[in-house]
């Protein structure tokens, strides 16, 4: 017999070790994408996908149902991710981690190119605007949800954001290897 989610928290509340680990499993693909996109490297990403479970498990009895236990999740996850970023210092490297699909050999190999460009190019921005980007772009949020959750205005939000894209367009526009934005 599966248990359900519910069931898995309030076990794992009351100390239940198996409870825990597998809502961590559940989770922590997620989670981990979420902070390599926004780390850009594999030890950065563990180390912040392991201080979101350590909150998650600290603050599991907090959890209240009002929204599904994966939203959350990824909430605490912004606000790790936010803190992270700003102890991360701007010139730390970027290693490779793109995924490869099924497509021919030449356009693998033109889209890793695209996609390694603009990691980089990401990964040059200040940490505010990256984490802006990432909540944007790859996880669907509006202005007013992005400055809800990093406690800013909307139009600091969007400024940053503007200014990120701007640079990135500069950068595209001087390589020629990004997409229009």
């Amino acid at each position: 017999m599966l248990m359900t989610e519910k069931a898995q928290i309030e076990k794992a509340i009351q100390g239940n070790a198996r409870a825990w680990e597998k809502l961590v499993r559940k989770h922590e693909k997620t989670i981990f994408n979420t902070s390599l996109r926004l780390t850009g490297n594999r030890e950065d990403a563990l180390d912040l996908t392991q201080e979101v479970f350590f909150e998650v498990y600290r603050r599991l009895p907090q959890f209240r149902h009002q929204s599904s236990f994966s939203t959350w999740v990824q909430k605490i996850s912004y606000g790790k991710a936010i803190d992270f970023l700003r102890r991360l210092k701007p010139t730390s490297e970027l290693k490779d981690s793109i995924m490869i699909d099924e497509r021919t050999p030449q356009s693998q190999l033109e889209e890793r190119e695209a996609n390694k460009s603009i990691l980089t190019y990401l990964s040059r921005l200040a940490p505010e605007q990256r984490l802006i980007i990432e909540l944007k772009f790859y996880h669907d949020m509006t202005f007013q949800e992005i400055s809800l959750e990093m406690n800013c205005s909307e139009n600091t939000i969007k400024s940053r954001f503007y200014s990120a894209l701007k640079k990135m367009k500069t950068k595209r526009e001087a390589q020629n290897v990004l997409p229009k934005i």
